[in-house]
């Protein structure tokens, strides 16, 4: 039998899981053939393996035709373990493809009883011809044709996926799962985390339509109950993005529809959001600090190698893991001492986004003996992002928070405003960090193939100068519309195209703002925050040909004006700005 379910878990799962998965369905099916027999185990292996492989990424995109040759090897396999029981004992094959999940019952090579999705087929639906077998109506209303094989086992054309009957922009039956799901991982943490329950109010969001499912009702009564749920728009005044807002009386998660599919990467994302919600009561307000430095060459360098080394202390144990570490905190107050403010602007966005994606991280489903593995993939795979000015604290929160919890450290109740997570491991750790000379850093560096990281880091260095001339021509120099900060201003971004003009702002390649003004929507060819001090003091983008009318679009951008607000011509030519 493990022989067999080697061979299905290597066509069907993913690479990194299939020893795990193998391991795991052969221990299943021998304790339920102790204690239920061979028909019984085998019959709920087909389940067992049903459940693990459709959880595999690799899955998601397969046709109907290579769902039957996945399906046909499932059902041989599970065919040929039965027929092994002996000729004339019954065995039930079970199946899937897109369009769910089917059983047949077969002795001595005739069909006993067959079941669709777990409901009976009735005797006057099946037809059998010699080795043809028919069950009517069951591809979705057409006929399910099925051919058994000389061992016992079946192949079929993959059937077609049910007909959709959702008519909402949001599957109310997957929202249910996934608030349940959340709500479920919530109550096993029981406080532990944070000293707080995570899950509260929270609702989903189709950033197309701004449909919202909420999982309870909002204060003043905007949402109607639906199906156990509470359903809505999204007013136009809020944009939609992964965050916590204050809405309607009370701090909500949201977050954008659709999720993931695999339920691990579904929890990350919910528990990194739900851990924004309470972030006040914790006393650890959200703070997004620019961390400018960190698109230069030398803050790039530096970030890189100190994530490098703290993969190799994720991997390791005892002395070597603590000398890794060592290396890791080197690397990072060398870089902070390159950068006058680094140190409070990286700290401030660490306790913000990294300690909530570290949440994510914890309460995302996996076993804890995973965690550090998954965190030393995560820093490798985030050193070939170009900007790294926000993104940086989603890959070093996991990792230093995994190292803490590895070392027994209690340490999240002891997490203010001005903590470091650099300082607690080192703490916890006991570790003395010796002033390096520039020989010694070199050596260290060295160890983490830093030759190279230089000479990566080099070339995109040049090339990013180029960007950002193009962007000051564009967004600077040439003519522009500019849009005032007033008392609703408000914006979503996406962290990952985020480019920064030092002395001006923040261009993010694509954002949504919202003011008394109107709304502006950016999906491609950037968007200017331009700073003053903390905070953002207008909002750029080139200007359109013709800028005359109410509803207006421009490069990459289109504008709604308020009613009250117009366009009018600015002191330079060619150049617009939004007023009264």
């Amino acid at each position: 039998m493990s022989r067999a379910l080697a061979l299905v878990v290597r066509v069907l799962c993913d690479p990194g899981r299939q020893e795990e998965l193998a391991g795991d369905l052969q221990e299943l099916y021998l304790l339920r053939r102790r204690r239920s027999g061979s028909r019984a185990a085998l019959a709920r292996l087909g389940l067992d393996l049903v459940s693990a492989c459709l959880r595999q990424s690799r899955l998601r995109a397969w046709c109907p035709r290579q769902w039957a040759v996945a399906g046909a090897l499932v059902a041989t396999v599970l065919a040929g373990s039965a027929a092994a029981n002996g000729p004339g004992e019954p065995y039930t094959i079970t199946a899937t493809d897109a369009g769910g999940t089917f059983t047949l019952e077969f002795q001595h090579g005739a069909i006993l009883s067959a079941t669709l999705d777990g409901s009976p087929v009735p005797a006057s639906r099946i037809v059998q011809r010699g080795q043809r077998l028919v069950l009517r109506g069951g591809d979705a209303g057409r006929d399910l044709e099925v051919a058994v094989t000389e061992r016992g086992g079946i192949h079929w054309e993959g059937r077609h996926p049910p007909p959709s009957t959702q008519d909402t922009p949001i599957a109310l039956a997957l929202a249910h799962q996934y608030f349940a799901e959340l709500a479920a991982g919530s109550a096993r943490d029981n406080g532990a985390l944070w000293g707080l329950p995570l899950y509260g109010a929270m609702f989903f969001v189709d950033p197309v339509t701004r449909f919202m499912v909420a999982n309870e009702p909002d204060s003043a009564g905007l949402l109607t109950p639906r199906n156990g749920l509470f359903v809505g728009t999204l007013p136009p005044e809020e944009s939609p993005a992964n965050t916590a807002i204050r809405w309607s009386g009370k701090r909500w998660t949201m977050v954008m529809w659709p999720l993931s599919s695999d339920r691990y990467q579904r929890q990350r994302l919910g528990f990194h959001e739900l851990f924004h919600r309470i972030q006040p009561d914790l006393r650890l307000e959200a703070a997004n600090p620019m961390n400018a430095h960190l698109t230069t060459r030398d803050g790039r360098i530096w970030t890189r190698l100190e994530w490098r080394a703290l993969a190799e202390a994720l991997i390791r144990k005892g002395d070597e893991r603590a000398a890794a570490i060592g290396d890791a905190l080197a690397f990072r107050e060398h870089r902070r001492s390159l950068f006058p403010g680094a140190a409070d602007e990286e700290r401030a966005l660490e306790l913000n986004e990294g300690l909530s994606e570290y949440t994510g991280f914890r309460l995302s489903g996996l076993p804890d003996w995973v965690l550090a593995d998954r965190a030393a993939i995560e820093l490798n795979s985030r050193e070939r992002q170009e900007s790294l000015s926000r993104s940086f604290a989603y890959a070093s929160g996991p990792a230093y928070g995994i190292l803490l919890d590895e070392r027994g450290a209690s340490w999240r109740s002891r997490v203010t405003a001005s903590s470091d997570l650099g300082n607690l491991v080192r703490d916890a750790y006991r570790l003395r960090l010796p002033d390096l000379t520039e020989a010694a850093l070199s050596a260290r560096a060295a160890r983490y193939d830093g030759g190279r990281v230089v000479a990566q880091e080099t070339a995109l260095a040049e090339r990013q100068a180029a960007e950002v001339a193009r962007l000051r021509a564009r967004l600077v120099d040439g003519p522009t519309v500019t849009f005032p900060v007033g008392g609703k201003f408000g914006y979503s971004f996406d962290p990952n195209g985020v480019t920064l003009l030092a002395g001006l702002g923040t261009v993010y390649e694509a954002a949504r703002v919202t003011d008394e003004w109107g709304v502006l929507s950016v999906e491609s060819g950037g968007v200017l925050m331009v700073r003053e001090g903390p905070g953002i003091v207008r909002v750029v983008v080139p200007a359109p040909p013709d800028a005359t009318v109410t509803l207006l679009s421009g490069e990459g951008w289109r504008l709604e004006l308020a009613e009250g607000w117009v366009l009018r011509r600015a002191a330079r030519a060619g150049s617009w700005e939004v007023g009264r």
